[in-house]
């Protein structure tokens, strides 16, 4: 399956995500493009929580249960604009909005 950017997919498999090649199907997967792409599906809450980012998938190992809610992929875009401050992420630009941190995610 191809998988095109900015398009919520529900029930992918992650093992063609993370380089251990294992894992169970997220309930949601979006691999986001830009930073508007990504404030859009926040703020108009298209996707399920909790939220789990990855990236390359270098440093991810899936678990066979796979992941509830909704699995972001930043590898695919441009993110050089994004700074850490104290516990939340900030865009450098026109939005100046906050990502807060997923802190109640139960395993």
């Amino acid at each position: 399956m191809i998988v095109n950017k900015d398009i919520i997919y529900q029930n992918i498999s992650m093992k063609k995500f993370n380089s251990w090649k294992v894992g169970g199907n997220a309930e949601n997967y979006i691999e986001v493009s830009s930073e508007l792409t990504l404030q859009e599906v926040l703020e108009q809450k298209k996707i399920k929580l909790p939220i789990t980012v990855i990236g390359l998938g270098s440093n991810v190992l899936i678990r066979d249960g796979g992941l509830k809610g909704t699995v972001i992929n930043l590898s695919r875009g441009d993110w050089s604009r994004f700074k850490r401050f104290n516990k939340r992420w900030r865009v450098k630009g026109d939005s100046n909005k906050f990502i807060k941190r997923n802190e109640g995610h139960k395993k």
